[in-house]
């Protein structure tokens, strides 16, 4: 089994201005396929996606791969699904849609979907915390953890995954940590960098894949994925782009 989580920066390409002669507008068909060929390419069973633009965009997605999604809303455009070869049996939502869900816990998103695997369910969280206050992360980690608790309750494993939008060392990272989930990277040889900047220098680990302690026994390795068009191979020229801004983290389980 294959699994991926990326943020996608709502589908725009790093810089939109750019990204547009190649591709179009943001409904122009060219960008839809050629986004849905970047996540089809990553080969993955279970893929999360963040920044997702909106549900009905990531069901245009869904459908030029022919596969299940269980799509996430949010109060802005940075909502998020998980794309599957899998059925689902069932999604549970985190986030608060309501008209003042923009300063609220989860105002990107968190969801779990429940998986119907090969050998037994399997439940998938994906969330996207806020990316400026370590005061709403860590309310937003308050929240998750009540959730993995219902979610533990099922006896099903769990892996945990999206862009933390913080460092190892914090709360909604401690959140996870405390229900035995264990960090794919570090579990296979430490964590490398999944955002960039204009100069194509790494910057920080915040996009991240927990698995619960069967998934980790499982584990056989855990990648950021770096090739052209994923990463700046160097400083950013006037005219280039590349996919988003976040580098994708893929792992393969036994």
């Amino acid at each position: 089994m294959r699994i991926g989580t990326y943020n996608m920066l709502c589908f725009e390409g790093w810089e939109l201005a750019a990204s547009k002669a190649d591709l179009g507008e943001m409904n122009d068909p060219r960008r839809v396929a050629y986004f849905a060929q970047v996540i089809k390419d990553l080969q993955c069973d279970v893929f999360c996606l963040q920044e997702g633009t909106s549900v009905d965009y990531m069901k245009s997605i869904a459908a030029l791969l022919n596969t299940n999604l269980a799509p996430f809303p949010s109060p802005t455009r940075f909502c998020g699904g998980v794309f599957t070869i899998y059925n689902i049996l069932e999604a549970r939502y985190f986030s608060n849609c309501g008209p003042t869900g923009k300063s609220e816990p989860f105002s990107r998103f968190g969801g779990a979907a429940l998986l119907d695997c090969e050998q037994a369910p399997l439940w998938i969280v994906n969330i996207h915390t806020n990316p400026h206050s370590e005061e709403m992360r860590q309310r937003e980690a308050d929240i998750l953890a009540g959730h993995l608790k219902n979610l533990a309750a099922t006896g099903y494993e769990i892996a945990v995954m999206g862009d933390f939008n913080s460092p190892v060392t914090g709360c909604v990272h401690d959140a996870v940590r405390r229900f035995g989930l264990i960090n794919a990277k570090e579990a296979c040889g430490g964590l490398e960098a999944t955002f960039t900047d204009k100069q194509g220098l790494d910057k920080i680990a915040i996009d991240h894949i927990y698995l619960s302690a069967g998934l980790a026994r499982r584990l056989r390795s855990a990648q950021v994925i770096k090739a052209p068009q994923f990463k700046l191979q160097g400083p950013m020229q006037p005219g280039m782009w590349i996919n988003s801004d976040h580098l994708p983290v893929i792992i393969d389980l036994e």
